[in-house]
Parts: C-alpha cells; structure tokens; sequence
C-alpha cells in the first residue's frame, strides 16, 4: 500500500528501501523543469511571446499566467512581468509540473524481461521519452515506475507506432546494443 501523506517520505526519496521508493515513484509524478539557453534573436522580444514560440503547447495568454505566477526563471530569477524583453543568450527555466498532459494508452505489454534487457510491447499512442508535452505519460516514466530504477531505449519508435521496443536496465549497453541491431525498415501501403 502506497503512503498518501508526502510528509511520510523526503524529499527525492532516495533514503527508503526498495519497495517503498518504488511505491513512492508510482504515487508521486517526477519533477519536471524545462530549461534552455535562448539563442540570439534578431531584434528584443518579450518573454511571454517567446516562451509561446519555443513551447508551441501554450498560448501567449497561458505563458502570461505562467510567468505571472512565478514559475518562469531567467537566470535563476522568478520574472513575473509577461512583457519583459529578452535579447538572447539568457538562461530560461520553467517549472511545468502544473502542466496537464495528453492521455496515453498505457497498455504496454512485457514480453521478454531478465537482469539486463525488457522488451515491451508498445501501444500506440504512447510516447517513448519525455519530450513535448509528454514527461510523466511516457513509457520509460511507466516502466522506471513499475521497476524502481532507470530504464533506457535501444532505438526508439514514434509515439503513434505500435510493435516491439527494446530497452535496457544499463545505460553503459545502448550502444553495443544499438549497433548490433538490424536496421529499421518500414513498409507502407499506397493507395
């Protein structure tokens, strides 16, 4: 049974035995905060218009709330004003874990699973790793759930596909993993 007080577990929760850190993975979503440098930019924009041109997910109207609440960082600074100009070159952070994210079909199924190696038979309609919108609806945010420890894809497949998908418990494996691997084909039927 998972703990539902937060106050039960620390922060991070790296201190507790096995079993109650994976418990506390599957109850408590992991931390998202997207950060990039702003490249240069041609002329000074303001900084609600372009948040909504690098993360095209909000409108420059729900930036404005964004920033207004204080969730967005330009060198590690909250801004709370939408019309502040940025030039480029500034260190941008943004706390999204207020973020709702699209629903995904989470119907994976384990097919091989041993010390090293998962092979999982994904859905579609399911991500592989974070990126865009997606950061906790992910395969590999679902499997470190279920496992309690890291999970990394060999190759990867678009979130849209569905078939078999190879991964590994051990970053240090993806590349010989990778390269021993037949390459992808695909075949499409025109009409």
């Amino acid at each position: 049974m998972c703990p539902r007080s937060r106050s039960l577990l620390p922060v991070g929760a790296t201190g507790l035995p096995l079993r109650l850190r994976i418990c506390y993975r599957l109850w408590m979503p992991r931390t998202r905060i997207n950060q990039c440098t702003i490249s240069t930019l041609p002329a000074p924009t303001r900084l609600d218009r372009y948040c909504a041109s690098r993360f095209t997910y909000l409108t420059v109207e729900q930036w404005d709330a964004e920033i207004q609440a204080g969730r967005v960082l330009l060198e590690g600074l909250p801004v709370f004003d939408p019309a502040r100009l940025v030039h480029g070159g500034e260190r941008l952070l943004w706390d999204a874990g207020n973020l709702k994210e699209p629903e995904v079909d989470g119907a994976y199924a384990v097919v091989h699973e041993d010390a090293r190696l998962l092979v999982i038979d994904k859905p579609g309609n399911l991500p592989v790793h974070p990126a865009g919108r997606y950061f906790n609806n992910t395969l590999t945010a679902m499997l470190e759930a279920r496992y309690g420890r890291p999970v990394y894809p060999v190759h990867r497949i678009d979130r849209e596909t569905s078939g078999a998908i190879l991964l590994t418990f051990d970053r240090g494996d993806v590349q010989a993993l990778a390269a021993s691997m037949a390459a992808k084909e695909y075949l499409a039927i025109v009409h």
